[in-house]
């Protein structure tokens, strides 16, 4: 998840690089990669709301796809880190390093 209040760009792009590096070294296999949402009931909402960080209370947009909530990063560049993140995943070379489970015959 990316765009938490206290996350910079430099943290960010850390722990993109280390997943990345899993997903080429064949690691890891599935992938998820979206916006921080802070959802109501959580100590993430209660602390974005107590400390003034909400950028939006409209339910509707709590859906990973845009930020709600301020961080150091701006929302186009957690965007662009997000695809940075999933372009990985169709690279050629993370294809070819992986075998089937099951044969189709």
């Amino acid at each position: 998840m990316i765009g938490y209040p206290w996350e910079t760009l430099k943290n960010a792009q850390k722990t993109l690089d280390q997943a990345k590096t899993l997903f080429r070294r064949g690691l890891a296999d599935s992938l998820q990669a979206t916006i921080v949402i802070p959802y109501p009931g959580t100590a993430l909402f209660k602390e974005c709301d107590n400390d003034n960080l909400l950028l939006t209370k409209n339910w509707d947009l709590y859906d990973m796809r845009q930020p709600v909530m301020k961080s150091p990063i701006s929302p186009k560049e957690q965007k662009q880190l997000i695809d940075s993140l999933f372009k990985v995943v169709w690279e050629p070379k993370f294809f070819t390093q992986k075998t089937p489970l099951h044969p189709l015959f």
